[in-house]
């Protein structure tokens, strides 16, 4: 394992694997900070910068814009979906899954710490009156046995489950991604029931690296499903809704009900396709670096509870606050997750040396807490 030492410096520059290793990009974003708030701060491939400038223009109002139906009927395809929708972000499309595939005066079930149930203002209930029970997760994967009997199917005398929802990876239990063997049983046997599985599949491409299983596995186990275009692949913004059936319609009049509908959505769509091949190596990398800085501080702090599967690191501190300030003053920022917990999320913007500087000055800041 390689030592920690002072010796990195934020100005490394560090070329991208894959298709575009030729382009380089600095390593520590935001003038020498290391910033590991989020996937959402990583700087933006030159490439993909350039095709923000470089695309063709059509408008989403009349549904003729090119780069958009480019960038849905790849994602269609890549995940063997029947319909997919440019939308401006992961919320959105959670909530259009939801409102379609449960419907009002019903109810959806996900785990207590799932971004859905957690982190998104209660919208099933503000939004389409659907209730939501939430299940114990183990470790942040789905326990089958354990959701089964939770299922509600009698209409007369229980509101009916329409909809379980997952969340791959699971980025309040330290990213960890779901096993899809599991996943796979659940579908069947919720199919057998008449009830709906949908993904929030924001951090997909992370999950992807843990199991690596073909793309189109995947769509052949959701009847809905939302990833992420900036975690993981590095676009500007926006997300994509998938649905096994076409419902591609309905899926446009919900996004314009909600306030979602483009303009001109050309440039982000350009460099949203531009990303998927541009950052193809990212995901592995930013898992990569990820465990190196778990295990630098493994090694470094032994008695650091810290949890790390793929590309977010997180380990509980006395005060995150008094944490936060005391990394911020060694030019590192990490996430508050709660008042005790503490989050460091890998994306393009991390070299190695990087991870191994942030390592340090976590190191040091927890040492001068006790």
């Amino acid at each position: 394992m390689p030592c920690l030492r002072r010796g990195a410096s934020v100005k490394t520059v560090t070329r991208l694997a894959g298709p575009s290793s030729s382009a380089a990009f600095p390593a520590t974003p935001r003038s020498g900070l290391i910033d590991l708030r989020s996937e959402a701060v990583a700087p933006l491939h030159p490439e993909v910068r350039a095709a923000l400038c470089q695309a063709p223009e059509g408008s989403d109002s009349y549904d003729d814009d090119a780069a958009g139906h480019e960038l849905e009927a790849r994602m269609s395809e890549m995940f063997g979906m029947a319909s997919a929708l440019f939308v401006p972000t992961g919320r959105m499309a959670n909530a259009m899954a939801i409102g379609l595939l449960a419907g009002p005066g019903t109810e959806i079930l996900a785990d207590a710490d799932a971004h859905i149930v957690r982190s998104e203002y209660g919208l099933a209930a503000r939004l389409w009156s659907i209730q939501t029970r939430t299940f114990a997760p183990v470790g942040g994967r789905l326990n089958v046995l354990g959701v089964e009997p939770l299922l509600s199917v009698l209409e007369n005398t229980t509101m009916p489950t329409r909809l379980v929802c997952v969340e791959d990876t699971h980025a309040a239990c330290g990213g960890a991604p779901q096993e899809f063997k599991a996943l796979r049983q659940l579908a069947e046997r919720l199919a057998q029931r008449g009830v709906g599985l949908y993904c929030d599949g924001a951090r997909i491409w992370y999950a992807n690296v843990a199991q690596a299983v073909p793309w189109r596995a995947y769509g052949e186990l959701y009847d809905g499903l939302a990833v992420s275009l900036v975690k993981g692949i590095g676009a500007p913004c926006g997300a994509m809704l998938l649905m096994r059936e076409d419902r591609r319609k309905e899926m446009r009049d919900m996004r314009r009900m909600l306030g979602g509908a483009w303009v001109r959505p050309g440039p982000l769509a350009s460099a949203a396709l531009r990303a998927l091949d541009a950052n193809a190596a990212d995901p592995a990398r930013d898992c990569a670096n990820a465990a190196l800085f778990a295990q630098s501080l493994r090694a470094e702090l032994p008695d650091l509870h810290v949890l790390q599967e793929t590309n977010i690191v997180m380990f509980d501190v006395p005060d995150s606050a008094l944490f936060f300030e005391k990394c911020r003053a060694d030019r590192v920022l990490v996430f508050r997750f709660t008042p005790t917990r503490v989050r460091a999320v890998f994306h393009r913007g991390i070299s190695a040396d990087d991870a191994r500087t942030a390592a340090l000055a976590v190191r040091d800041a927890h040492l001068s807490s006790e």
